[in-house]
């Protein structure tokens, strides 16, 4: 039996076992689909979705290369030629794993990058953003900001210096002149997409990060008896099914474990994270490499956490560990509020995308 034979094999196996899973376990099914809904409804979709549509435009904008001028020393040794790679990088290390997906989709859709720059990119700036990491597992999960923002700094270096692994294990070439040729021919641009086609472009992201973010929640309900045999079983269990659980469960561990725990668990990205990002990329893109530098990404980001706990030794004593389950806070704002905003937004971006006038004629690439 081949390759191939052996993996639609697996697939199937896989198949049949959820399935037996889902028709064993219908309450924590349903009761995995409710939190799943709460959150997208509550958190996912009012926190995320205007940032992706924003984040579009802003690459759209002929103004991006300026937004992340500061990172072309780097693109210069990821061998990224395109300046509107430093706006992609910055998103994704502010916004987080969703907009990073969606901003190099969108270099890659208009042919500002090539696939295998694409993968490098996604490398060094996929992960989880400082609002998550400081507010959620600092904050509320860990009890302190300042491990926080300690996380942060590990988790930045750790996706840069992967970026640069990933460029090397690709063998991407010296930057050249010549132009990069679009990923799909019969695709549409920035230009004839508009604000309308980006927000239909949006949903259908978030309509797919809503439903992988589901599934998970009911696999999670399903298996959690499982995990509950071991605090350190829990914590690895849930980080390889999805961050937010991961870093939970990870949170409840003793002492400086508790730390180390969240570190791994934003290390690992998890499965959920993997299948969100498949859906925003394009098909061209692979994540192999993205999956090959993560045990990479994970050392480093435990090393560097390691020197900051030596470095700060009562760090990890401000770390508590929650006698009951934890409680993620979340605010809403006012329905008429979010929508006065959200249009806002979009009409700022769009009269950008208006005023600004195409330019003729080959230019030089500014990185070169």
């Amino acid at each position: 039996m081949n390759r191939s034979a052996w993996a639609r094999a697996v697939k199937g196996a896989a198949a049949v076992l959820l399935l037996g899973l889902l028709l064993m376990f219908p309450q924590k099914v349903v009761l995995g689909a409710q939190e799943g809904l709460r959150c997208c409804s509550e958190q996912l979709i009012p926190a995320l979705f205007p940032f992706l549509i924003v984040c579009q435009l802003v690459m759209d904008c002929p103004a991006a290369p300026l937004l992340g001028r500061a990172f072309w020393p780097y693109l210069r040794l990821l061998r990224i030629g395109s300046p509107a790679a430093g706006a992609a990088l910055l998103i994704g290390l502010l916004g987080g794993f969703a907009p990073a997906g969606r901003c190099v989709a969108r270099l890659r859709e208009n042919g500002r990058i090539n696939s295998q720059q694409a993968q490098a990119l996604l490398t060094a700036c996929a992960g989880s953003g400082p609002g998550f990491v400081v507010n959620s597992v600092g904050l509320l999960m860990l009890g302190s900001w300042k491990i926080g923002w300690v996380l942060v700094g590990c988790q930045t270096i750790a996706n840069l210096l992967c970026g640069l692994a990933a460029a090397r294990l690709l063998n991407l070439p010296t930057l050249s002149r010549h132009a990069v040729r679009p990923a799909l021919p019969d695709s549409e641009t920035g230009d004839a997409v508009g604000v309308s086609g980006t927000i239909r472009q949006s949903a259908q992201a978030m309509l797919t990060i809503c439903g992988t973010v589901v599934g998970f929640r009911c696999l999670y309900q399903i298996l959690q008896p499982v995990f509950c045999l071991d605090a350190r079983f829990s914590a690895a269990g849930a980080a390889l099914l999805e961050v937010t659980n991961g870093c939970i469960e990870a949170a409840r561990l003793p002492g400086s474990m508790a730390v180390y725990g969240c570190c791994a668990a934003l290390s690992l990205l998890s499965a959920s994270v993997f299948l969100q990002l498949r859906a925003l990329v394009p098909g061209d893109v692979s994540l192999k490499t993205l999956a090959l530098t993560r045990p990479l990404h994970l050392l480093i980001s435990m090393g560097l956490l390691h020197f900051a706990l030596q470095l700060l030794p009562d760090l990890a004593e401000q770390a508590w560990t929650p006698a009951e389950p934890v409680r993620i806070v979340t605010t809403r704002a006012r329905p008429d509020a979010a929508l006065v905003l959200f249009c806002f937004c979009c009409l700022v971006f769009f009269r950008l995308q208006k005023a600004a006038k195409p330019v003729s004629g080959p230019q030089e690439n500014p990185l070169l």
